[in-house]
């Protein structure tokens, strides 16, 4: 399975998908770590850069995940905590409903 690294700006302003591709983590942190003293990039007073390991499983089928998340000055962010319980909750309701109609 191939996979890239792409890096996303975001600001409450603006948010900017695909601003770098990377064939490595590496490579897509260097660049983060550089990103900052663009001048577009720093007129902002608050934002952050999101890096996503993309795979790419065929033409239809993708999928990504976030690997790191950097703040305007170029330190880490956790994750934000993210509650997926009620989307298991429907999920299980829906095949439970599912298997009622067998």
């Amino acid at each position: 399975m191939k996979s890239v690294f792409v890096v996303h700006y975001r600001s409450p302003k603006e948010t900017l998908n695909n601003v770098f591709i990377a064939s490595d983590e590496d490579t897509a942190i260097s660049v983060c770590l550089q990103l900052p003293s663009l001048t577009k990039f720093s007129k902002e007073p608050e934002w952050r850069l999101y890096i996503y390991e993309r795979a790419l499983v065929d033409m239809h089928t993708d999928w990504q995940n976030i690997i790191t998340i950097f703040d305007q000055d170029g330190f880490t962010v956790d994750f934000p905590h993210i509650d997926i319980s009620g989307i298991c909750k429907q999920i299980g309701q829906r095949s439970e409903w599912r298997k009622d109609e067998d």
